[in-house]
């Protein structure tokens, strides 16, 4: 019943100052709404590429340049080698991919270079990435499809063949709905428009123009386009046994030693490039998060003040029910519960603030925040903390009010 008449109390206490209590709330909700939409935000982003990923394929293994220790718990610095081989193209090569297709479990393989020159037609240039590649790429990474036309094979290695997204279809066609048999330039060759890709359904939202603005030919003609250098960035695997991943995940790194050193290369599952693109977003979520909760400092301190301020201004019912019997301890309290309820209150309008947020950002954007009950209640936990710690000086002071001088100043 006690704590039910604090409360009462305090509601009514602050109904009194309206005006200070309004600007000490503000304070905390802007910081609790900060927090809970930007880790919200990070949890959709988080979804999404896991969507974006799993849509890739199934039993997909990446070979890439670099070396990732994924005994680590997190992916960090320390578990990298040289940072600069993850963007070299310079380390893995063709015969790579032709030896891991003799590797027993390999059902595919496709290595991936990036090929030099961009993408033009009549004075217009696409903002397509060019990605040279095997056939076989279709198989290994099945999130490919083709809407017109058709897909590369065997015959177009030496062709100046091009299977395109819809980035070269819109910026350089227009409302043109079927490209197949179009010629584009790409550097100074004249190259034919063989297929336009499908945006695949399982694609998340976020990383779905990934798909959209990739151009594909023929591994001999990147080739030719680099200067007759391979410049491959990463080798796709496709294993044939789900239950057989990671022998063959082992039997493709012992394969890959007989031409590399251990910290040239990494092999890599689905669920470890999910865990490691977790990590970052995580790392990054959780800085941006602790800068956003700056905010709840200042608006601690705004409880702080107004708790300070209520003091102040009643030193004479301090001393009226210090003289009537009321304890230092039930003082405390009564001065206490009010900042946690100014803290409370914060966080429960800093929610309905960060909902609001959150259905923006879906609705303008491609992003769909992602709110978990454990955030929310993390949250409002904080809340209550902040009301403790800001308003137990406040609260203390009270308490130790002498009841005489307390009337004698009232």
């Amino acid at each position: 019943m006690i704590f039910i008449w604090l409360i009462k109390e305090a509601f009514v206490s602050l109904w009194r100052h309206k005006l200070r209590s309004f600007f000490a709330v503000v304070g905390v909700m802007v910081g609790i709404a900060a927090v809970i939409a930007l880790v919200s935000i990070g949890k959709g982003v988080e979804k999404d590429v896991k969507k974006t990923v799993e849509g890739v394929g199934t039993n997909l293994i990446v070979v890439l340049s670099g070396k990732i220790d994924t005994s680590q718990s997190n992916f960090n610095q320390s578990a990298m080698g040289n940072p600069a081989n993850f963007i070299s193209g310079d380390i893995l090569k063709r015969q790579d991919a032709d030896e891991i297709a003799k590797v027993e479990g390999v059902k595919a393989v496709a290595p991936i270079a990036l090929a030099s020159g961009s993408i033009r037609r009549d004075g217009q240039t696409s903002t397509s990435m060019i990605m040279g590649t095997y056939p076989q790429i279709k198989d290994v990474m099945t999130g490919f499809s083709i809407r017109y036309g058709r897909f590369l094979d065997d015959s177009d290695s030496n062709k100046q063949n091009i299977v395109v997204g819809d980035f070269v279809k819109e910026q350089l066609f227009g409302d043109k709905d079927n490209i197949v048999g179009e010629k584009v330039m790409v550097g100074k060759d004249e190259f034919e428009i063989i297929g336009q890709l499908e945006k695949p359904k399982d694609a998340g939202a976020l990383f779905s123009s990934d798909y959209e603005s990739i151009a594909i030919i023929s591994m001999g003609e990147a080739k030719r386009l680099n200067g007759g250098a391979d410049k491959i960035l990463r080798i796709a695997v496709s294993a044939k046994d789900s239950t057989d991943v990671s022998a063959t995940v082992e039997r493709i790194k012992q394969n890959m030693l007989l031409r590399h050193k251990d910290d040239e290369f990494s092999v890599l599952t689905q669920e470890d490039l999910l865990d490691m693109i977790s990590s970052i977003i995580s790392l990054l979520t959780t800085a941006v998060t602790a800068i956003a909760a700056i905010s709840l400092i200042v608006g601690g301190i705004g409880i702080s003040s107004v708790m300070f301020m209520s003091v102040a201004d009643r030193t004479r019912e301090i001393g009226i029910r210090k003289a009537l019997g009321a304890t230092s301890v039930l003082i405390m309290f009564q001065f206490l519960v009010e900042s946690v309820v100014l803290a409370v209150l914060g966080g429960a309008l800093g929610l309905v603030l960060a909902l609001a947020v959150n259905e923006v950002v879906d609705a303008k954007t491609v992003i769909e925040p992602s709110v978990t009950v454990s955030v929310v209640i993390l949250a409002l936990a904080f809340c209550m903390g902040v009301g403790v710690l800001f308003g137990l000086l406040p609260a203390a002071r009270a308490a130790m009010k002498d009841p005489v001088e307390a009337l004698r100043q009232g």
